[in-house]
């Protein structure tokens, strides 16, 4: 099933992804007038898209944003490679989710199913034993 996802109720969304890309012939590449903090946030934007269907909910709500970082959370301590890789400092760094990237995104909706807690943290059982507290 491919994924969808809308930003579009998503706060100033021009500030959350660049839509704009460039081909080079094999790769997309983002413009070259394009800042650090838009390609940052663009990289945030799009690894927030996915992991919101590797923690089974289907949006970022006002509501919900506390449980959707507390899923991400789980995650990146289950696997701490796949956290944000951002340009900081003029170095890549790994980057851990905070509440601030999560609340930046209320508004970003993607057709995954949603997982209730009780169901999450089955899935999780199933799939070795991740701690859910």
């Amino acid at each position: 099933m491919a994924l969808h996802w809308d930003i579009g109720k998503c706060e100033r969304p021009e500030e959350l992804y660049v839509f704009e890309m460039e081909w080079n012939g094999s790769d997309y590449r983002f413009p070259e007038s394009t800042s650090h903090e838009l390609r940052n946030s663009h990289r945030i934007t799009q690894r927030m898209t996915f992991t919101l269907s590797n923690i089974s909910m289907g949006s970022i709500t006002e509501k919900n944003k506390k449980e959707v970082l507390r899923r991400i959370k789980l995650m990146e301590s289950a696997f701490p490679n796949d956290r944000h890789q951002l340009w900081v400092n003029g170095q890549w760094e790994r980057v851990s989710t905070d509440m601030a990237m999560v609340e930046r995104r209320v508004g970003l909706s993607t057709n995954t199913a949603h997982k209730t807690k009780a169901q999450f943290a089955e899935a999780l059982d199933y799939m070795g034993g991740i701690t859910t507290s």
